[in-house]
């Protein structure tokens, strides 16, 4: 790989990898995810490689005042390169494992290789990502999943407001068993499946539309469409810490069609460190809602926030 720059971190840390559709620190939480734990860094001249052994934080509510500890149950670990030798675009390649004990009788394991690829021609923007996973289920059963990112996006440039278009499909396996479709381990969902942060990134199709625009050098607009689906209607949609929506049982989803939801922000950037972000979101409710038995609530949704973030 030719002469390189080696670094190492080791003791509690943050962490983001790719375009944090597996692992974030969370930026949208109030409490950000850190790990403790060590990771090795290799800076090359075509390649930037990193490995990383993580357990991450158990948040101790109840003792806001002491400091949290590792949980020793679950870890994260693997490896991942980025390859910097293109002349035009990105690729990115990893290999992530995640191991939680504390997990149904005897826990789970599970591997993912993937890799994401990304880049432009003149205006024309595109986007893929395609991971398969594999390993031991909670109920001791054999492990397999996948899921696969595609976007394609133009530059308008030369219009008011200088929009940028997007068009992305998100599938992500589900299972005959619930439970035991694809994981999105330690992500920054709320990025990519809507802003409500209805659904996980399981037995899921998202098919979306993103339309942004700067309104003003320092006021942005976003508008998203999602339509969202089951990828296997034999089995239930999930929130996004991979639990089952309602605790539903497999066979019980009367529908694959989960419905709408629309996202609208503006944001203001006061200064280099400071904005300030508006945002409304509404759900309209698909056939799901209304042909499965026993949910609690059968309607549409708003979502509405204002958000002050402060870099320091």
């Amino acid at each position: 790989m030719g002469p390189g720059v080696v670094g190492a971190r080791v003791g509690r840390q943050e962490i983001i990898l790719g375009a944090q559709r597996l692992v974030s620190p969370l930026d949208w939480g109030n409490t950000r995810r850190t790990f403790d734990g060590a990771r090795a860094m290799w800076n090359g001249d075509n390649w930037d490689i990193d490995g990383f052994w993580l357990r991450p934080m158990h948040r101790d509510a109840a003792h806001v005042k002491k400091l949290d500890s590792p949980n020793l149950d679950r870890q994260l670990y693997g490896m991942y390169g980025t390859y910097k030798g293109l002349c035009r675009d990105n690729l990115e390649a990893y290999w992530l494992a995640l191991d939680y004990e504390d997990v149904g009788s005897s826990g789970f394991r599970y591997d993912t290789l993937g890799t994401r690829y990304w880049g432009g021609e003149g205006n024309w923007l595109y986007e893929l990502e395609a991971a398969v996973q594999f390993g031991t289920n909670a109920d001791n059963s054999g492990h397999g999943a996948g899921a696969v990112t595609a976007g394609l996006g133009r530059k308008f440039p030369g219009t008011i407001f200088s929009p940028t278009l997007w068009g992305y499909y998100d599938w992500a396996s589900g299972d005959n068993t619930v439970g035991n479709g694809y994981h999105h381990y330690e992500p920054l969902a709320h990025k990519y499946n809507g802003f409500m942060d209805i659904f996980g990134r399981r037995n899921l199709q998202d098919i979306n539309v993103q339309l942004t625009a700067s309104l003003t050098e320092k006021v942005q607009l976003l508008i998203w469409y999602h339509y969202f689906r089951l990828a296997n209607g034999n089995d239930v949609p999930y929130n996004v810490d991979m639990t089952a929506f309602n605790g539903q049982a497999a066979g019980t989803s009367g529908s694959k069609d989960l419905g709408h939801e629309i996202d609208f922000t503006i944001t203001h950037n006061i200064t280099p460190r400071v904005n300030v972000v508006y945002g409304y979101s509404h759900f309209f409710a698909g056939d799901y809602y209304a042909t499965t038995a026993g949910l609690p609530y059968n309607g549409d949704a708003d979502f509405a926030y204002l958000q002050w973030h402060v870099n320091f």
